[in-house]
């Protein structure tokens, strides 16, 4: 995960260009009946809604988000 997308307004960002792209799938799914532009809508909701859970989940937790830990490569 990057870092910016450990802060809120990260995901905040994230979200709302998430969001968009789920409006513009609705879009196409009225324009076309097709419906698989419903299916990738549900799926980028899903998305949003389950990062946004993880959140909440974790508010008031001064240990999330994990820092990262760097890993040698050649970790023999």
């Amino acid at each position: 995960m990057f870092n910016w997308l450990n802060t809120k307004r990260g995901l905040l960002l994230c979200s709302v260009l998430i969001l968009a792209l789920a409006g513009i799938e609705v879009y196409s799914f009225l324009q076309t009946h097709k419906t698989m532009y419903l299916g990738f809508a549900a799926f980028l909701l899903a998305l949003a809604v389950s990062a946004w859970v993880q959140v909440y989940r974790h508010r008031g937790d001064p240990s999330w988000p994990p820092k990262r830990v760097l890993v040698p490569r050649d970790h023999k």
